[in-house]
This record gives structure tokens, sequence and C-alpha cells, in this order.
């Protein structure tokens, strides 16, 4: 193994997920193209036609706003399901990307002890205990970053996720971490849907502005880890 080519390869990965997110990212854009381009083909038909009709015609302007909320119903649930696919892939991305960065610092430090010592296996997909041997090697205490409390709440919200379930039981106390951490100046992440046996029954609001924040929260999350290794083995 040549250990002074490791950085370099510490490098590489890095500027791979990089992209990789950032390609997530432009899938947000062309949903928010979307989503404008139908809200201004509504406008634009609600005007043309009530300058025909008159702009008193009330049964042409209910007609019309029951058109116009069925496609915005639909949207909006276009929009939760991208918010959650984005959840699911971008995390999934970072426990990847962080498992196989414990592989490279492994290598660089020549530790005997793999990230996974129950099987020696990269194979394993606990990005939890993957950040702890990162830590430890390196003492860099990445995991009590700010950056990383949000993936770590990302990650756990996704395994409910990927499973299909987009209703789902939280702690109240939960619930608030999660908007605590994630809402925007307009919506929350969360929505509280139901409330039995002191558990919230919740499902994504599904913002366009929250699908921004959390491809920031990815992406702000792997430069921390790029600039911490890079001071670290001036790669």
């Amino acid at each position: 193994m040549n250990y002074s080519q490791n950085p370099t390869r510490l490098r590489s990965l890095l500027t791979i997920y990089q992209i990789k997110i950032n390609l997530l990212k432009e899938g947000i854009y062309k949903l928010i193209y979307l989503i404008d381009s139908t809200e201004k083909e509504i406008n634009e038909t609600f005007i043309e036609q009530a300058t025909s009709a008159g702009s008193n015609n009330a049964e042409l302007i209910e007609e019309f706003w029951e058109f116009a909320s069925d496609n915005i119903d639909e949207m909006t649930e276009i929009s939760k399901l991208y918010v959650g696919a984005m959840i699911i892939e971008g995390s999934a991305l970072i426990e990847r990307m962080i498992i196989q960065v414990s592989f490279i610092v492994q290598d660089i430090e020549q530790c005997p002890d793999a990230p996974d010592k129950e099987n020696q296996s990269n194979y394993f997909t606990d990005s939890i205990k993957a950040m702890e041997y990162i830590d430890n090697l390196t003492q860099i205490s990445l995991k009590k970053s700010h950056s990383w409390e949000k993936i770590k709440l990302l990650r756990d919200l996704r395994q409910k996720l990927a499973h299909g379930f987009f209703s789902f039981r939280l702690k109240p106390n939960e619930f608030k971490n999660y908007n605590a951490k994630f809402k925007t100046s307009k919506h929350p992440l969360l929505i509280k849907i139901n409330e039995k046996n002191n558990l919230y029954e919740c499902s994504l609001y599904g913002d366009i502005e929250i699908l921004m924040r959390i491809g920031w929260n990815f992406l702000d999350f792997i430069n921390e880890v790029e600039t911490a290794l890079r001071i670290k083995y001036s790669f």
C-alpha cells in the first residue's frame, strides 16, 4: 500500500461526492422551474378567461380556482416526494462517503483495526460507527460539528422514508427538533397529522425552500469534512 497517495485519494473522493450532491441540487432547480411554470400558466389562463368573460363572472372564477387548486395540490404532492427522495438519496451518498473515508484514513494511519471490527469488511453501512472511527484516529472531532448533527437527523429520517413510510411517528421533542433544525421562514420540514399515546403521526410538508436547505446541508457537511482532513493531511 502506497500510503503517501492516500491523501490524494481523500481529495478525489470528496470531490466526487461534492459533484453528486450538486447534481441532486440541479434536480431541485428543475423542480422549482416546473412549479413556477405551472403557476404562471394557471395565472395566465385565469387572466385570459376572466378578461374574455368579464371580471364579474363569479361562476367562471369559482371553476377556475377549483382547477388551479387541483393543479397546485398535485405539485405539492410532487414536492413531498422530491423532499423525501432528496433525504433518501442524499443521506445514502453521505453514508457511503463517510464509510469510504474511514477506510482511507485507516490506510493513512496504518491502523490494523478496520472501521468495522466485527467482520473487517468495507461493506458495512454504519456511518455513525465510521464517523467515530475517523474521529478516534484523526482527533478532529467532526462528530461534534453542527453539520453532523443535521446529517444524523436526516439519516434517521431516511430510515423511515426508505421503507415507504411517508407517514411516521415521532416523539413530540423529536418533531420539534426536526422543525427547529430545518424549518424555513415560511414552512416546517414536518407537519403533524395526528397525535396518539404521546406520539405525533407526521409527514413531510414538501416545501421547495426546505429542499434547497437540505441540499446545502449535505454540501456543507462534505465541505467541512474536506477542510478538516485537508488541514490534517495537507492535501
